[in-house]
């Protein structure tokens, strides 16, 4: 388990920063309410030689000058590289993009590059900065627009157990109940404050006690057609974003999938240990609770997913005639027949938990393979 927890958060960012729709971060209300600190920002400009780069230089004083951004060009020391550098001095942010002027006049940045056609372009990338900070927006980027060091803090902080049952609990006195981390806060946008309002009478299915805060934070906000997610403002504080699960955003996953190189059978070699089990006529969710307390393992249902498609898991029953078979079978035998599926997955400290979705909404999640956990 210890050597599972050690790859874990390394690992998580490499899968969001290279997963094609999992964790990219949406532009939010969170923009407009936050104040933005005093940027200064400046621009070096690495000059390799030449008539051309020498008349494209005068070119982009002249730009950058009408832009009200100051420009140095100079030519580069042996350690010299573009590169985005931010400093702080007392109340102004001080942010220096350092690019290439090439021979040809284009301008090269770390992770961009403009002609002198781009001015629009240019502009509204200084305004980023301006807005943001070295970093830039988060809007459109993997990992919620988080650095890895960021996104290792925030996953260190949702690491803890949870040593509370939330269940039949409801959401406002959940939520006291989290000992979610001081140094992330929690924001609820309009939109979910006024979600809660309606559905204010709403109750906690889950058992969540022994989970980790960051899976028992996001299913029990399912619970209730919320999600959450990492929100870097433009102060550079990170928030806690919670939001209806309808806006469409991608927000922090109820666990976390196995990776590829960890056998299932060596995490939970009793879950697929056969023994003679029989069920007629049981009600689905009284099976999932009794396979639950059987195996050790916490299965969790995606309530919010199921009402979305008019699943009522109170009325679903299950037929299992008497023979050898293991709790994962079982459990397959018990959903599949409902388009129902249900998925191993991992809580951020690496314990094994059952995730129960729909079909159609697992089949688009393994096609992002946004979500996996890391593996030992």
């Amino acid at each position: 388990m210890r050597r599972l927890r050690g790859r874990l958060i390394g690992l998580v960012t490499i899968a969001l920063a290279v997963a094609p729709g999992f964790g990219h971060a949406q532009r939010s209300r969170t923009e407009d309410r936050t104040r933005v600190p005093k940027t200064e920002v400046c621009v070096e400009l690495l000059a390799e030689g030449g008539v051309a780069a020498g008349l494209a230089a005068q070119q982009w004083g002249r730009i950058f000058q009408q832009l009200g951004v100051p420009l140095r060009i100079r030519r580069p020391l042996l350690d010299d590289k573009p590169e985005l550098k931010e400093r702080q001095f007392g109340t102004i942010r001080r942010v220096t993009a350092v690019g290439r002027l090439q021979r040809t006049g284009r301008i090269t940045f770390p992770d961009r590059s403009f002609t002198l056609r781009d001015r629009n372009l240019l502009k509204e990338w200084l305004r980023e900065l301006q807005t943001y900070g070295a970093q830039g927006s988060p809007e459109g980027k993997p990992a919620f627009g988080l650095s890895p060091k960021q996104f290792q803090q925030v996953f260190q902080a949702l690491t803890p157990q949870l040593e509370v049952d939330v269940h039949g609990r409801g959401l406002q006195d959940a939520l006291t109940a989290l000992p979610l981390p001081d140094a992330f806060p929690v924001h609820l946008s309009v939109a979910a404050k006024d979600l809660v309002r309606r559905t204010g009478d709403g109750r906690c299915s889950q058992h969540l006690k022994g989970l980790s805060l960051g899976t028992a934070f996001s299913a029990l906000l399912n619970d209730f057609g919320l999600g959450f997610r990492p929100s870097r403002t433009p102060s550079g504080r990170i928030e806690l974003r919670v939001e209806p699960l309808e806006e469409g955003h991608d927000h922090w996953p109820i666990g976390w999938e196995l990776p590829e190189d960890v056998s299932r059978l060596e995490l939970a070699r009793d879950f697929f240990k056969l023994r003679l089990l029989e069920y007629r006529d049981e009600p689905l969710p009284d099976l999932l609770r009794t396979v639950s307390a059987a195996s050790g393992i916490p299965i969790l249902v995606d309530t919010h997913q199921l009402r979305k498609e008019g699943i009522a898991l109170s009325r679903l029953r299950v037929e299992f005639p008497r023979r050898q078979a293991s709790w994962s079978l079982l459990l397959r035998a018990a959903t599949t027949p409902h388009k129902l599926t249900r998925r191993l997955r991992l809580d951020e400290a690496g314990r094994l938990l059952v995730w129960i979705t729909s079909l159609r909404k697992s089949l688009k999640e393994r096609q992002m393979k946004g979500i996996r956990h890391p593996g030992r």
